[in-house]
């Protein structure tokens, strides 16, 4: 996945299947800037636009650089 400055993935989750199997997991690296991850934050430190708020439920925060 490539992120240009400003822009924002949705929200999204791997469910566990249906077998009982965990979901898929998922590794990120950022080769360069920083990327803010959200995993269920209150405070997010980047802009979240207002109309769009109510879709994001965000708890921590994970800064890659």
């Amino acid at each position: 996945m490539i992120l240009f400055p400003n822009q924002i993935c949705p929200e999204y989750k791997h469910p566990t299947r249906t077998n009982g199997d965990q979901g898929k997991q998922e590794t990120f690296r950022c080769r360069a800037g920083k990327v803010y991850l959200y995993v269920k934050t209150k405070q997010p430190k980047v802009y979240l636009p207002e109309k769009d708020l109510q879709y994001y439920m965000t708890w921590q925060e994970i800064v890659l650089q």
